[in-house]
């Protein structure tokens, strides 16, 4: 990290932003405290946020951001299978006439 002091927004930025399918109200914040995992979820979208203890981050923190399941499912379902779908038929039918 660039300072001694980056904030989750800082780290964030400096990853690259976040994706349009990003769930912004549930992060996943893991710090370690004397040999134990603690697990926190911040909400971007709060105005507690810069409240949280988990606003600055310290070092070996790992911050996880979900997708949001809908978004993710229609970016990733069907459009990507229609082409191949619409090949498939288009390859069925020429067989057909073929036969004919």
């Amino acid at each position: 990290m660039p300072t001694e002091r980056t904030t989750i927004l800082e780290a964030i930025s400096i990853a690259g932003d976040l994706t349009e399918i990003a769930k912004r109200d549930n992060i996943l914040v893991v710090r370690e405290v004397d040999g134990k995992r603690n697990y926190a979820r911040v909400n971007l979208l709060s105005k507690d946020l810069f409240k949280s203890p988990y606003f600055y981050l310290k070092t070996n923190d790992v911050v996880y951001v979900e997708p949001v399941k809908a978004k993710f499912i229609n970016r990733t379902g069907i459009p990507q299978y229609l082409g191949i779908i619409a090949i498939g038929l288009s390859l069925l039918i020429t067989v057909i006439n073929l036969k004919k």
